[in-house]
């Protein structure tokens, strides 16, 4: 896959997907600068943080794996992914969960003026999150939030949304819906917005940050197994979701490194 590249970090495909390389400190510190100071390439910015079930669905959905290849940057959110790149050559790789992301870009903004606007969660989430970031991080400018409906939006709500982010001079933008939701969301808003650098969807994170669901100790978060923590929580609906994507996953990975593999000795 070719594609233009304006930020400034190297990438390889998994599964197709252009992602990063990049370590979690050099990304956070590139989003804070160009945050506030804009560098040369198009705005606003769409980020990705892909998890492993919305890497298995771009495998076999043409519109997820197009979406995936006009972000911006695309940010793995699962070891599983990283190993694969890692297996590739791409040593620096790390992964970027979408809540630390979010709660480190919210931490370090106690002595940055970037401004930030909650998009997503069931009604009083965004709130409630906002309120508590800033009882823990301090006086942050989180300047709106905003609980989309649960029907898709229309045309003129996405213009007036995007309208009203930019009225408030907002820098990024974080999604908190489903995947692959909020990243079509996002697409649309971008197309709207004249002022916000990032829109930077995170899934969950609205939930685990606000405390309503709990949040994996940090050992599982790079050893593979957060998602058996989150399944453990809500049997009920992740059980049957994780039982189709691991072995999906499991299959396409195997195909991707055989072929790089492949690849490798027929060009030695």
């Amino acid at each position: 896959m070719t594609r233009e590249r304006w930020h400034p970090f190297p990438e390889i495909e998994v599964l197709g997907v252009p992602f990063v390389v990049s370590t979690f400190d050099e990304l956070v510190h590139y989003l804070l600068r160009t945050s506030l100071e804009p560098d040369d390439g198009p705005y606003p910015r769409r980020l990705a943080t892909v998890s492993i079930p919305l890497l298995v669905y771009a495998q076999e959905d043409l519109d997820v794996r197009a979406l995936l290849a006009r972000s911006f940057m695309n940010l793995p959110d699962g070891m599983p992914a990283v190993w694969v790149g890692r297996w590739k050559g791409a040593r620096g790789m790390e992964k970027v969960r979408g809540p630390s992301l979010m709660a480190r870009l919210l931490a370090e903004s106690r002595a940055r003026p970037v401004r930030h606007y909650f998009c997503g969660g069931l009604p009083g989430v965004a709130e409630q999150l906002r309120a508590r970031a800033q009882a823990r991080w301090g006086p942050i400018p989180i300047v709106g939030t905003f609980s989309p409906p649960f029907r898709p939006m229309t045309e003129d709500e996405v213009r007036a949304l995007a309208a009203e982010m930019d009225a408030l001079e907002v820098d990024i933008v974080w999604m908190g819906i489903s995947s692959p939701k909020q990243d079509h969301l996002a697409e649309r808003l971008a197309r709207y917005s004249r002022r916000v650098r990032y829109f930077i969807p995170v899934g969950g994170a609205f939930d685990m940050l606000s405390g309503r669901v709990p949040e994996a100790p940090r050992w599982m978060h790079t050893t593979g197994m957060e998602w058996f923590f989150r399944m453990m929580h809500e049997p009920r609906r992740l059980a049957p979701r994780y039982l189709r994507v691991i072995p999906r996953f499991l299959r396409y990975a195997a195909q991707d490194l055989w072929s790089h593999w492949r690849n490798r000795r027929g060009r030695t």
